[in-house]
């Protein structure tokens, strides 16, 4: 009896949330306004996890649907995705991403993960490893980044690099970040 409750309820939120939105403007205010709503269901609301879940997803979806290249919109279905343990599809938005930011060493490392995550060992260390690449050359440009710097850090933990990893980080200490914000 509960979970069609659950089921009722989740299927009017989303609905009442998407018949909102469709009032807005333009399609990146669209899918902006529904992503607001995927992410006030999920981390504000009271609601179940698993209703949270699987209303933040339907609007999620939408809002990807309405503007299929909104980053944020994405990232945040990579949360969901994990919530659900969808590696496949974890996956396939990664690469989705990838392709729309190839320049973010993160989203490199993230598919890394999941690749190792699904037992595909050799295929996730080359994406470390263009994911380490990618950190050091925005590092030649910006190596005073502190956040660049610890991405990095991890990254090379990741990967097993814990030599270099320390010597980075003890590089990091010794460097005066105070001064860089």
């Amino acid at each position: 009896m509960r979970n069609f409750k659950e089921n009722i309820v989740m299927k009017y939120l989303s609905l009442f949330f998407i018949l909102i939105t469709l009032a807005s403007c333009n399609k990146s205010e669209k899918s902006n306004d529904l992503l607001k709503k995927a992410t006030e269901v999920y981390f504000i609301s009271n609601l179940p996890e698993k209703i949270k879940i699987d209303s933040s997803l339907i609007l999620t979806k939408k809002a990807i649907e309405v503007d299929n290249e909104n980053v944020n919109a994405l990232q945040h279905l990579s949360i969901l995705l994990f919530k659900n343990k969808d590696i496949d599809g974890l996956l396939e938005v990664n690469d989705r991403l990838i392709n729309l930011r190839p320049e973010r060493a993160t989203f490199l490392l993230q598919k890394g993960i999941y690749l190792e995550i699904k037992g595909n060992s050799s295929e996730s260390k080359k994406y470390f490893k263009k994911a380490i690449s990618k950190y050091e050359e925005h590092l030649n440009k910006d190596s005073l980044n502190f956040d660049l710097n610890i991405e990095y850090i991890d990254a090379l933990n990741i990967n097993n690099d814990t030599i270099l990893a320390n010597k980075k980080l003890n590089n990091l200490k010794k460097m005066k970040l105070e001064e860089y914000q």
